[in-house]
């Protein structure tokens, strides 16, 4: 089931889950935090981030899918090794699991875990109630799936990797070394599409961490979800091990019950045995969801052992090599090199802090940054507001007061970046291409052997999903086109090959392109009250926005708008130096005080998104100064403009976006006539070496500790291993979307702005297995067995009381206490 709320679940057991690799027993032993009490000092028994069905075969300290070659950029080859032994570097830990298709109920566990390690209850034992503000998009975020991707990549705004928060309340204690460490969890979801909205509580009790003969440890886990008023129990769950009293054997049990009411009904089971080494291990896994389309049903069994897992379902057995695998990196870290003044210490991105919104009698918290402001949807904070700025101590917490500014929209600031298209043969292009029968999204590839642009796939805009062409079909341009527009999550942003040969003399021969063609793309920022250099007056020839119009589904000026086969924005035959505003280009002026364009005296802000949801954005905008009207100017023909030029020529032009979302504004912070800026996302550059040794330049997004953005994406077959196309004809095929690569661990990278040199270490990994033919299972003596599945009879509600309430700063924020 793809429900937000489900995935809520998941933290809940994420607590239980992370016992199976905690290193301390009832006495204490192990690792953990400790913390200081009343009846002595208490270790906590900390919790997994991930846990697998079977355990990964890779080493959690080595590298992502082999060695690591950072010789390749002419390092050091004691580039990595030279960092400080308690470095970050070192320090931070790596995970991998493995991802299989009958652990689809472990989907829910481990973005449970994923949240719970976000609350670092293991560092705030005995620290009382405290609150944690919950990364969503750490966790919840669904990267696997072959649609989403699809859909991601089409959102160009400035909010695709906004931040979205959740505030929870959570209690960490254990009295003693003696006593079971008890953690309380209590939560809000909000009502989404499908779900009602809900509170959630969360006990787990954990008696025993792991030991050599009970890899998971003794704990219980109970959950409940129910209306906001109390009156009604949408969901109720446990998670639990257990020792079998006459075998001697500990069994994993999950059990997840809810009902919406109507025809929404859903039920997961999960019973598993695993030996006390790992190596082997069995279970059946039960999962059912009834809603108006119907049932769905999936049921699996599995055995396994050191070289092979064998799963079963009524359709098919599937016999995969533990062996035979590759490995995906999810999530990295960036740390500072050898030259550094604190030497493989993590990039820390000020993108934000957290804030306190007081409505009446009510106290809302949320967070400032880049990307705005997040807040409760049901709050809104309006322009002039004021809003406190929340510092966390152990004895309390300082409120600092500052003032709201939200502009209707943002200008951001392009800044030219110049590659050869050789230097990025192998990176995605997104190809928009319209025609007399409408318009087509299409994945398009520089292959350098064969110096051919090629159509690789087509988006179906019905499901989001990308259709392999195959074979691929190389692109040929109309001979009236002016140049190749794409846009590239890997490059950053939008881009631009110019197709006009500039020495021909009619301005119509195109050009040939090779490895050695310019490619022009831009790195992006906003621009902020503060910034020095704010043009006042801006000129815009393609996708003008018109005031007028701004909230329909036509929002631009006509004649600023591109028809199949004609250019209506200017007269071609007007030279740069007799461009006049209204007739050949649209005027604005950019009012800094309010932050806003404005056309005549009318400011250029959307106010309703019906027509167009993400928000809209202008073409290139630029300072009407003789000098970049001169760039403009045709190569073959200085008497003639051509405006597209300016995407080509200039060193920096702007563009205005405009919508009624948050991150489609500028929101901004001031301390009296002072404004608080962020940090934008760090743009990184990373050669990339492919299989044939073929290299390719990807500019990267980091924003922040895990969340490296723009590697492109592929499709796998889970049942066979290998790479498949995202559309399935049959609807049979459990596909996911995976990283088309990973970056090696300790892999230098290079900010694109200060050329300072990273290294890349992969946080989170997984494993997939390669199919073989089912007689290596049977052979090897494995043989599946249905074991009863667990019930509602061992589930026990929480009763944990009433939600605290928790005054001050959260203590915890995104997995970092504060």
């Amino acid at each position: 089931m793809k429900r937000l709320m489900s995935a809520k679940l998941a933290l809940l057991f994420i607590s239980a889950i992370a016992l199976m690799t905690a290193g301390c027993g009832g006495s204490g032993g192990g690792s953990g935090s400790s913390s200081s009490t009343g009846s002595g000092s208490a270790t906590a028994l900390k919790v997994a981030e991930k846990v697998s069905v079977v355990d990964a075969q890779e080493d959690d300290g080595g590298t992502v899918g082999g060695s690591v070659a950072p010789l390749r950029l002419g390092l050091s080859a004691l580039s990595v090794s030279a960092l400080p032994a308690n470095s970050d570097y070192h320090t931070d830990p790596s995970h991998t699991y493995v991802a299989e298709r009958s652990a689809e109920a472990f989907g829910i566990i481990n973005e449970i875990l994923c949240y719970m390690a976000q609350t670092r209850y293991d560092l705030m034992l005995n620290q009382g109630n405290y609150k944690a503000q919950i990364d969503v998009g750490q966790c919840e975020r669904e990267r696997d799936s072959a649609s989403s991707a699809g859909k991601e990549s089409q959102d160009q705004s400035s909010g695709a990797n906004m931040t979205e928060y959740e505030l929870w309340t959570v209690n960490s204690a254990r009295a003693d070394n003696y006593s079971p460490h008890i953690v309380k969890v209590w939560f809000s979801e909000e009502a989404g599409e499908w779900d009602p909205a809900q509170n959630f509580e969360v006990k787990v009790v954990i008696t025993e961490g792991k030991s050599a003969g009970n890899p998971y440890g003794l704990f219980t886990l109970n959950f409940k979800a129910s209306s906001p008023d109390g009156s009604t129990t949408y969901m109720t769950g446990y998670l639990k091990s257990e020792v079998d009293s006459s075998s001697g054997e500990v069994f994993l049990k999950f059990y997840n019950d809810g009902n919406f009411g109507g025809s929404e009904q859903f039920t997961e089971k999960v019973t598993l045995n695993r030996s006390s080494t790992g190596s082997a291990g069995s279970g059946s896994t039960y999962g059912s969801h009834t809603d108006g389309y119907g049932t769905e049903t999936k049921a699996y069994d599995i055995a396994y052992n050191d070289s092979f897992f064998y799963r079963s379902n009524s359709s098919m057995n599937v016999c995969l090599d533990r062996t035979n695998f590759d490995v995906s990196a999810w999530r990295y870290g960036l740390y500072h090199d050898e030259n550094h003044v604190t030497p493989g210490k993590r990039v820390e991105v000020n993108s934000g802090f957290p804030i306190k919104y007081v409505s009446g009698s009510e106290s809302y918290h949320g967070w400032a940054g880049y990307y705005g402001l997040w807040l409760p949807d049901e709050v809104l904070v309006s322009n002039g507001a004021t809003v406190y700025k929340q510092d966390y101590s152990p004895g309390g917490s300082s409120d600092t007061e500052y003032t709201v500014f939200i502009a209707g929209g943002r200008l951001k600031k392009h800044t030219k970046k110049t590659l050869a298209l050789g230097e990025i043969a192998g990176v995605p292009l997104h190809w928009h291409t319209c025609g007399q029968q409408g318009c087509t999204e299409f994945r398009v590839i520089w292959n350098g052997a064969s110096q051919t642009l090629n159509k690789t796939a087509e988006m179906d805009q019905t499901t989001w999903v990308w259709k392999n062409i195959d074979p691929a079909q190389q692109v040929v341009f109309d001979t009236q086109a002016w140049d190749f527009n794409f846009y590239s999550e890997s490059l950053g942003g939008s881009g631009r090959i110019n197709l006009k040969d500039p020495d021909d003399p009619t301005g119509a021969a195109q050009i040939t392109l090779s490895n050695s063609t310019n490619v022009v793309f831009h790195l992006e920022e906003t621009v902020y009250p503060a910034d020095s250099g704010i043009p006042a007056n801006l000129a815009c020839f393609e996708n003008c926005l018109d005031p007028s119009a701004i909230n329909t589904a036509s929002p631009y000026f006509a004649n600023s708008t591109w028809d199949p086969g004609n250019y209506g924005e200017i007269n071609q035959n007007v030279a740069p130096g007799s461009l006049v505003a209204e007739s050949n280009y649209v005027p604005y002026t950019f009012n800094s005080t309010t932050m806003e364009l404005q056309y005549q005296t009318s400011p250029v802000v959307m106010t309703d998104n019906t027509s167009n949801e993400h928000g809209t954005w202008t073409g290139a905008l630029m300072e009407p100064t003789t000098g970049n009207f001169a760039l403009l100017a045709c190569d073959w023909d200085p008497s003639k403009t051509c405006t597209w030029q300016a995407w080509d020529k200039l060193t920096v032009f702007y563009t205005w976006e405009t919508g009624t979302q948050q991150w489609n504004r500028l929101t901004a912070l001031q301390d009296g006539s002072t404004f608080v800026s962020f940090e934008p996302p760090v743009s990184v550059e990373y050669t990339h070496t492919w299989g044939d040794a073929t290299t390719s330049k990807f500019y990267l997004e980091y924003n922040g500790t895990g969340d490296l953005h723009g590697i492109p994406g592929k499709c796998v077959d889970m049942d066979t291993g290998t790479d498949t196309d995202c559309w399935d004809d049959s609807g049979m095929k459990y596909i996911r979307w995976v990283p088309e690569f990973s970056i090696p661990s300790g892999a230098p990278v290079t900010d694109a702005v200060t050329t300072d040199t990273y290294y890349v270490k992969a946080l989170e990994k997984e494993e997939r297995m390669k199919a073989v033919a089912e007689s290596q299972c049977t052979d090897a003596g494995l043989s599946i067995t249905q074991y009863p599945l667990p019930d509602g009879s061992d589930y026990a509600a929480p009763d944990i009381g009433a939600r605290p309430v928790v005054d001050g700063a959260p203590a915890v924020i995104g997995g970092v206490v504060q």
